[in-house]
C-alpha cells in the first residue's frame, strides 16, 4: 500500500504503526484528505488547532507548523505520530499529543474531530470539548461515510451546536458545525455501571472501552474457569480490567499488569480495582502495543481476549501478535488463556505457537483455549 499522503499544501509519507511491510491498510483515509481541503478552502489560517482522533498523524503532521494539540484514546496514535514525524524530517515543529482525560487546551483556533465508530465516545468528545469553544470557533467533524451513523448529525446538533453536512467526496462527509451557546447542558455520566456474581464485582466502564456497560460472552466463558496465579499475571487487553480483578480476587498473592491500547481503558480498569478494594501496590497500569519491550521469562500467567480489529479495520495481525509476543513473555510452564469467538481459529494460532492447546470449553459463539510455555 502507498506510503504518500496528498492533500491540499503537500505530501507526507505516513505509515501505520505498528509497521507491517505489505499491509493492505493505509494509514489515512478520504476523510483526513477531505477535512485538510475544507480547511485550505474556508481559509482558516488559525494556529494551535485541535485535533481530536487523528489515525496516524495525517492531520497533525499536515498542520505542524500551526502547532497542533493532538487527541488520542490510542496508544497506537501516540507512537504511530511520533515514527511518522521521523519519517518526515521537515515536520519539526512539537506537536502535543494528550489522552481523552488530559486537561485540553482552551480557545483553539479550529478543532477538527475524526467522528469514532461508538457513540458514546463522539458524545464524551463533544461534551469534552463544549465548555474549551466558542460559537465562532471554525469546527469541522469528518469521517468515511461507510463508517458514519445515522445518529451521528443528531449527536454533534445534541451535544454541541447546528450541524450542517458537506456532500460526500471520495466517499467521506464532513459535518461543518457551530456552537449553540444556547443548547442545554447534555447529561454527562461518561462511566457505564454494572454488576456481575461469582466473582461479585462493580464495574464501570469509559466510553471507547470494549463491550462498555455490559459483560461479553467470552469474557463470561472465561471466567467460568479463571484460574489462580501467585505471581505475575498480564491481563492482555484488559479492557475494563474484569478478568485481571477476578483473578486478584482469588489469588491474593498475585501482581497483576493490565495492558490495553485505549487510555480510557485503562483508566476504567485502575479505577474499577480500586473500588473493588483491591491494593494499589498489586497493580501496574500500562499503555502498550500488546507486549512490546517485556522481559522474556516474566510471567507465570497471561489472560487475553484478543481484540480482531485495528480502529475501523477487521485484522488478525493484532491477535498474532498478542500470542506470538505471550510466548516469549510466559516463563517456561507459564499458561496462556485465550477465549474468542470459534470461528476465529486461535487453536492454529496456538498450535503453531505453543505447540499444542487445550480446548477448555466452547458454547455456540466463544471457545476458551489454554497453551503452556515448555520448559
Amino acid at each position: 500500500m502507498s506510503e504518500r499522503f496528498e492533500y491540499t499544501g503537500g505530501t507526507l509519507r505516513l505509515r501505520r504503526y505498528p509497521h507491517r511491510p505489505n499491509t493492505p491498510l493505509q494509514a489515512w483515509d478520504a476523510a483526513d484528505q477531505y477535512l485538510l481541503n475544507t480547511l485550505a478552502d474556508a481559509a482558516i489560517n488559525h494556529v494551535h488547532p485541535l485535533i481530536i482522533s487523528d489515525g496516524f498523524g495525517a492531520l497533525a503532521l499536515a498542520l505542524k507548523e500551526r502547532h497542533p494539540t493532538l487527541v488520542s484514546d490510542s496508544h497506537l496514535t501516540h507512537r504511530g505520530v511520533r515514527e511518522n514525524q521521523a519519517l518526515n524530517p521537515e515536520t519539526s515543529q512539537p506537536i502535543s499529543i494528550l489522552s481523552p482525560l488530559s486537561d485540553w487546551p482552551h480557545n483553539p483556533g479550529v478543532v477538527l474531530i475524526k467522528i469514532p465508530k461508538q457513540l458514546a465516545y463522539l458524545e464524551f468528545i463533544l461534551q469534552r470539548l463544549r465548555p474549551l469553544v466558542g460559537p465562532d470557533t471554525p469546527i469541522f467533524a469528518g469521517g468515511m461515510v461507510k463508517h458514519l451513523s445515522r445518529n451521528t448529525r443528531a449527536i454533534l446538533e445534541k451535544n454541541l451546536g447546528s450541524a450542517t453536512p458537506s456532500r460526500a467526496w471520495k466517499k467521506a462527509r464532513i459535518y461543518r458545525v457551530r456552537k449553540d451557546p444556547s443548547l442545554a447542558e447534555p447529561s454527562s455520566r461518561h462511566r457505564a455501571s454494572y454488576q456481575i456474581e461469582n466473582p461479585t464485582v462493580t464495574l464501570a466502564d469509559y466510553p471507547n472501552v470494549f463491550s462498555r456497560g455490559k459483560l461479553d460472552g467470552g469474557t463470561r466463558l472465561l471466567l467460568k474457569h479463571l484460574p489462580g496465579c501467585e505471581g505475575v499475571c498480564i491481563d492482555l487487553g484488559c479492557g475494563n480490567g474484569l478478568l485481571g480483578i477476578a483473578m486478584a480476587l482469588r489469588s491474593q498473592t498475585a501482581l497483576v499488569r493490565f495492558v490495553d491500547v485505549s487510555h480510557l481503558a485503562l483508566a476504567s480498569a485502575e479505577a474499577n480495582w480500586r473500588e473493588n478494594g483491591l491494593p494499589q501496590d498489586r497493580a501496574e497500569f500500562l499503555p502498550n502495543n500488546g507486549l512490546d519491550h517485556m522481559s522474556e521469562n516474566s510471567a507465570e500467567l497471561i489472560l487475553c481476549n484478543p481484540p480482531f480489529h485495528q480502529g475501523q479495520a477487521v485484522s488478525d495481525d493484532t491477535a498474532w501478535h498478542m500470542l506470538n509476543q505471550s510466548a516469549k513473555v510466559l516463563k517456561p510452564g507459564g499458561h496462556l488463556w485465550v477465549v474468542g469467538n470459534r470461528h476465529l481459529g486461535y487453536h492454529r494460532q496456538l498450535k503453531r505457537i505453543f505447540g499444542g492447546y487445550t480446548h477448555i470449553e466452547a458454547d455456540r459463539r466463544f471457545v476458551v483455549l489454554r497453551s503452556q510455555k515448555k520448559a
